[in-house]
């Protein structure tokens, strides 16, 4: 049941993985009639803290960046690529923090992530990747 607080500051619980995967039916690049769907789904969270989360989503057409903020009505779809575009690409790491790194796409070359270390490895996204 949801709380006072929350109610009234607008507040949501963070959403589960399941409903992750359905958000990507409502982006614009979402494309049913491309045969795209959504029954072998991937999903990978990259980010997590009290307020938000960050997710990778693939389905057998597109790769989607999310954002799940527990302040927001709706979760965010950051970016989508077609899985042609993100073919060979890489990622790279950097990042000195303990806990944290910055992961970086080579099809996004401008923009970098922060990745909680205790969710994500490389060979992990790597392997999420392709």
């Amino acid at each position: 049941m949801e709380s006072f607080k929350n109610f009234y500051f607008g507040e949501h619980e963070l959403r589960e993985q399941d409903d992750i995967i359905r958000i990507v039916t409502r982006s614009k690049s979402y494309n049913n009639n491309d045969q795209e769907t959504l029954r072998d789904a991937k999903i990978l969270q990259l980010n997590s803290n009290r307020n938000q989360r960050s997710w990778l989503v693939r389905t057998n057409c597109r790769l989607y960046k999310i954002l799940d903020d527990r302040r927001k009505p709706d979760a965010i779809i950051n970016w989508s690529r077609t899985l042609s575009r993100i073919q060979g690409a890489h990622v790279t790491v950097d990042g000195k923090k303990e806990n944290i790194w910055y992961i970086r796409f080579s099809f996004r070359t401008k923009r970098r992530y922060i990745v909680k270390k205790s969710l994500v490895t490389i060979d992990k996204v790597n392997e999420f990747m392709n």
